[in-house]
């Protein structure tokens, strides 16, 4: 493997310095499976701030997929990719300088990771980013297994490689605002109160990105910088969050009565197949003039004054924000799911639970500013979230005709979540119970250093010595 990693070398500086003497600087970046939402998104962002500097290529074994379309529309390279014709797809990367690798949704996706590795060394690649999940090399389900044998499979291939993890998304919260406005619910599998996590802005992985591949002037790097270089950085948020504080931000920002209902797995699973199309507008292309405006005033206030520069620890030069002259932003998840991306959702829920969704400093080391908070994104998107209340779609006054009144109901799955006292065949009967992660008593010691829970009400003293308040500027 190694004479394959030294002779995929020696074909990036040949290439280069063809390239060089041909066009100057060659900015080529590219982005697989562009037909997912968020390999889509990603590179509508990219195009927004870069397609004037960078020749930016949407790879896709799909090019009438109606998204990809609006891509080249907006000024993107489509390019579609045949798995099992290794030679086309080389073909397709030759003036590539650096690309973004996102998995296909599909079950083949470790196979054709494999095979477009491959091609790209061929090709002479020079830098790879490989966006994976947080817990990749930790969590026992499919996907996080399935995430981290793609891992392996780039870093034997490229050496030029940087893995990039990312948590939860705050956009994919976005799935759940329809059972949100309609039944004032968020229904996840996670205990409200002992299951930590912190989420990830998707304007935030789209910041590490440019921050590893581009110089402060904009131009793509020859390579990636040594730093980087076979790394794994983690991307999550800056604040560890229960299911019940997100319920807490929620409500701060509508002023609604959202509560929080935890589910089993299935339950949740059902849930996500049973969405099939979104009530309002499928792609959020039309904005009114006031909320854009908004949310360039918000973006240009906190970008502050700049890409980071890292070498001198210090912002470079002015970035612009997320809006072209069509006013881009960020699509909704598209609907109906994937049976890939369900198992995702699900698998990371688990991974969850597990106990391993802690927040790191890595978007701080790449970038130089802390990740935007999970308030942020619902204070751009409230109309999404806002409630059926007083009469509402359904007419149910004030928790309507479901019986959602008290917490001593039992609907129509029988789920009969009754009191917090209930036993709901997870081993989640009483709030003292031992559940099988350590996790008995609220003053257990769970093996992160979380011991006892008296912290504050939205923040905590965690293994990086910050006290973080989560609602403190509302």
């Amino acid at each position: 493997m190694a004479s394959s990693v030294e002779a995929g070398r020696s074909r990036r500086e040949n290439r280069g310095r063809e390239n060089r003497g041909r066009f100057g600087n060659n900015n080529t970046f590219a982005i697989s499976a562009t037909d997912r939402w968020i390999s889509n998104n990603i590179t509508r962002a990219l195009l927004s701030t870069w397609r004037d500097q960078w020749n930016i290529v949407a790879l896709t074994n799909d090019c009438d997929d109606r998204h990809v379309r609006q891509l080249k529309q907006r000024g993107a390279d489509v390019r579609e990719i045949n798995y099992g014709n290794t030679r086309d797809i080389e073909r397709d990367l030759r003036d590539v300088d650096w690309l973004l690798f996102i998995a296909e949704a599909n079950h083949d996706r470790v196979e054709q990771a494999q095979e477009l590795a491959r091609a790209a060394n061929n090709a002479g690649v020079s830098g790879v980013i490989v966006l994976s999940l947080q817990g990749a090399d930790r969590a026992n389900t499919k996907t996080h297994r399935d995430y981290h044998e793609i891992e392996r499979i780039w870093k034997d291939e490229i050496e030029g490689v940087t893995v990039v993890r990312i948590s939860l998304l705050h956009e994919s919260v976005w799935l759940w605002s329809q059972n949100i406005k309609e039944n004032g619910e968020l229904n996840w599998t996670l205990d409200q109160e002992d299951d930590e996590f912190a989420p990830i802005s998707l304007d935030d992985v789209v910041d590490v990105i440019e921050n590893l591949v581009a110089h402060k002037n904009g131009n793509l790097r020859d390579e990636p910088d040594q730093r980087d270089e076979r790394q794994t950085y983690t991307l999550t948020g800056r604040d560890t969050l229960r299911g019940a504080d997100v319920v807490d931000i929620i409500n701060s920002v509508i002023s609604g009565e959202v509560e929080y209902r935890e589910v089993n797995r299935q339950q949740l699973e059902n849930y996500l197949e049973s969405l099939e199309k979104w009530h309002d507008r499928d792609d959020r292309e039309d904005r009114d003039d006031d909320r854009e405006s908004r949310r360039r005033s918000r973006r240009d206030s906190e970008r502050q004054d700049g890409r980071f520069d890292r070498d001198n620890n210090r912002r470079g030069n002015q970035r612009r924000g997320r809006f072209d002259d069509e006013g881009y932003n960020y699509q909704r998840p598209y609907l109906p799911l994937r049976r890939t991306d369900v198992q995702l959702i699900l698998d990371t829920f688990d991974f969850i639970q597990e106990g391993y969704g802690r927040s790191t400093r890595d978007v701080r080391e790449i970038t130089g500013r802390d990740p935007e908070p999970l308030y942020n994104f619902f204070e751009e998107n409230k109309e999404d979230f806002e409630t059926e209340r007083d009469g509402g779609r359904f007419g149910r006054g004030r928790r309507g005709d479901y019986g959602r009144g008290r917490r001593d109901w039992d609907d129509e799955y029988g789920r009969g979540r009754g009191r917090r006292d209930r036993d709901d065949g997870y081993g989640r009967g009483r709030r003292d119970r031992d559940d099988g992660y350590g996790r008995g008593r609220r003053d257990r010691d769970d093996g992160y250093g979380r011991g006892r829970r008296n912290r504050g009400d939205y923040g905590r003293d965690d293994r990086y010595g910050r006290y973080e308040q989560i609602l403190a500027k509302l």
